[in-house]
C-alpha cells in the first residue's frame, strides 16, 4: 500500500472514531439532563420512570442525528452519494434506542438487561447501516456482527468506565452529597462513560471499515 493511502486510511479511521464518539457524548448530556429536569418537576414513580424514557427517546434521535451527519462528513470522502447513511443512522440508532430502553429493565439482574440492550441495539443499527452499506460496498454482510460486537463491548466498557468515575467521585474527601453534587457527577461519569463507548465502537466499526479497503470493491 502506498504512503499516501496508509495516511488516508488513518485520517479516515481517526476522523471516524471521533464522529462516534461525539455523538455518544451529546446523547448523553442530553439524557441526563432531562431525567434530571423530568424528575424536578414530575411527583410520581410512574411519571419519573416515562421521564427517563422519554429522556432515552430524545437523547438517541439527537444523538443518532449528529452521529450520521458526523460520519458522513467523514463517508463521503470515500464513497459517494453517501447521504443516506444519515438516515440509516438516525432511524437504526432510534429504532435500537427505543427496544433497548424497554428490555434494559425486564431481566432481574440488572447488567444482563444492559447486556440485552446493547445487543439489540447494536443488532438493529447494524441492519440499518448495512441496508445502505450494501448498495455500496460488495461483501458487506459483516457490518452487522461487527456492529454488534462494537455495540457490546464498547456499552461494557463505556459502563465500567461510568461507575468507577462516580464511585471515585462519589469517595471524593469533604464534599457534600446533595442534589446538584449527584447531578453534576451523572453527567461527568456519563460523558466519560460515553467517550469510552463511542471511542471502543468506533475502533472497531473503523478497522472493518479500513481493513476491507484492500479487498472489498465500492459499487
Amino acid at each position: 500500500m502506498e504512503p499516501k493511502s496508509k495516511l488516508a486510511n488513518w485520517r479516515f479511521f481517526l476522523l471516524w472514531i471521533l464522529a462516534g464518539t461525539l455523538g455518544w457524548v451529546v446523547a448523553g448530556i442530553i439524557m441526563v439532563g432531562y431525567t434530571l429536569f423530568s424528575n424536578s418537576v414530575v411527583g410520581s414513580s410512574l411519571d419519573r420512570i416515562g421521564g427517563i424514557f422519554g429522556a432515552e427517546i430524545l437523547s438517541w434521535t439527537v444523538g443518532s442525528a449528529i452521529t450520521g451527519i458526523l460520519q458522513w462528513l467523514v463517508f463521503r470522502q470515500r464513497i459517494r452519494k453517501s447521504a443516506l447513511w444519515i438516515l440509516a443512522t438516525f432511524l437504526g440508532w432510534t429504532l435500537g434506542g427505543a427496544l433497548g430502553a424497554l428490555i434494559i429493565g425486564f431481566p432481574r439482574i440488572y447488567f444482563v438487561g444492559e447486556l440485552l440492550s446493547w445487543t439489540v441495539g447494536g443488532l438493529v443499527v447494524g441492519i440499518a447501516q448495512w441496508l445502505f452499506l450494501q448498495r455500496k460496498i460488495r461483501k458487506a454482510s459483516w457490518w452487522v456482527p461487527v456492529s454488534v460486537i462494537g455495540w457490546i463491548i464498547g456499552g461494557f466498557l463505556g459502563r465500567l468506565s461510568y461507575l468507577a468515575l462516580n464511585w471515585e467521585l462519589h469517595q471524593a474527601p469533604g464534599i457534600a452529597i446533595d442534589t446538584f453534587f449527584r447531578g453534576t457527577a451523572w453527567i461527568v461519569g456519563e460523558s466519560a462513560g460515553n467517550v469510552v463507548k463511542g471511542a471502543v465502537i468506533g475502533i472497531i466499526t473503523g478497522i472493518a471499515l479500513v481493513w476491507p479497503a484492500r479487498k472489498v470493491s465500492i459499487k
